[in-house]
């Protein structure tokens, strides 16, 4: 015969298995993780001038609803608290932090809590408003033969600094007297790298670079040299053509006048053929560079006449080498002469009265 447990037994066994299964649920159920932020952000990133700033963040929680999630903000003055809100209902919240004007600086971080009370805070984030763009720019090669490849690198960033880079903005490169335009992209870290062929004709060529982005504008400038095939010194003669006239094919100026010689040797834009192997074709005084610019005197001359106005007066010494009718410092008249009158009459009683002071002095001592 089976023996049986007594009731007051299976009584408590069932008292414990209920004791167990209340405190092993109360366990599973109870929630001590906060909620996980994450892909904090504003857009635009880089914002700028007085642009709406809109901020973003994933929030989550595995275990519990999000009960409310807030962004915590300062800039010069003020701090303000906002409610972020998840219009999608995919766990992104999104608050406007409004807009700013160039330079200011604000500092924010978020806080989210669940309904379990669990809560979460990220760190202090900050983010200035832009104010101008910095462009680099490098030729490369710098002097190039006509009609031969250039390449145009470069980098993009807001405000001088190197951790905030133009991203994804156009490029415009323009050869400022021909019609070549080249129009590119910055990368993610503000980068650009244009090609274009240099121009047909020998010269300087200035080539700009602007990267626009939104209302910000950045440009920069550098100079590339064009040359002809065979003209080792670039100053636009080929060396046959040096050897021609007895230039020096390696110096671009053989007679160091300051016009370099394809300057001289044809009508180039100041008009004149001159010597590209003497520095004063006429023999006035004045080198050809100072006669074909606005030198020292101020004057524009013949470097090819040594009396441009014919004045029969050498320009170097002509007081206007331009008009033959002034040799010399025009010469006081009128109300000119009538203050020099008087000038010259005060010296002369200054002097009157010293000369009778130290004769009444001498007086007295006798």
């Amino acid at each position: 015969m089976r023996s049986r447990l007594p009731l007051s037994a299976v009584a408590l066994c069932l008292l414990l298995a209920g004791v167990l299964t209340f405190m092993f649920a109360d366990v599973a159920v109870a929630d001590t993780t906060p909620p996980v932020i994450s892909d904090v952000h504003i857009d635009p990133k880089y914002p700028q001038d007085w642009e709406i700033v809109e901020l973003y963040a994933t929030v989550e929680d595995t275990e519990s609803d999000i009960a409310d999630v807030a962004v915590y903000y300062c800039y010069p003055g003020t701090c303000k608290f906002g409610a972020m809100t998840d219009d999608n209902l995919d766990g992104t919240y999104n608050y406007t932090l409004g807009a700013y004007a160039a330079g200011t600086i604000i500092d924010y971080h978020i806080e989210a809590i669940d309904e379990a009370s669990n809560s979460v805070a990220t760190p202090e984030i900050w983010f200035s408003i832009v104010s101008n763009i910095s462009v680099e720019l490098q030729l490369d090669p710098t002097t190039v033969i006509t009609g031969n490849r250039v390449w145009a690198n470069g980098t993009a960033i807001y405000d001088s600094n190197e951790s905030t880079p133009v991203e994804t903005s156009d490029v415009t490169l323009s050869v400022k007297g021909t019609s070549i335009e080249v129009t590119n992209q910055t990368d993610s870290e503000g980068r650009f790298n244009i090609t274009f062929q240099a121009p047909d004709t020998a010269d300087s060529y200035t080539v700009n670079v602007t990267v626009d982005n939104r209302s910000l504008s950045g440009s920069n400038e550098s100079t590339l040299t064009v040359n002809l095939p065979g003209d080792t010194d670039g100053d636009g003669l080929t060396d046959d053509v040096e050897e021609q006239f007895g230039t020096n094919p390696l110096d671009p100026d053989t007679d160091g006048d300051g016009l370099n010689d394809y300057e001289e040797v044809y009508e180039g834009e100041d008009g004149y053929i001159t010597d590209p192997l003497d520095p004063d074709t006429d023999g006035d005084g004045l080198s050809d560079h100072e006669e074909v610019t606005e030198g020292e005197d101020g004057y524009k001359t013949d470097p090819t006449k040594p009396d441009t106005d014919g004045d029969l007066v050498n320009d170097s010494e002509d007081y206007d080498p331009t008009d033959p009718n002034v040799q010399s410092p025009p010469q006081p008249q009128g109300d000119d002469i009538t203050v020099w009158i008087v000038v010259v009459a005060v010296i002369v009683v200054v002097i009157v009265l010293i000369l009778v002071a130290l004769l009444v002095r001498k007086g007295k001592e006798e």
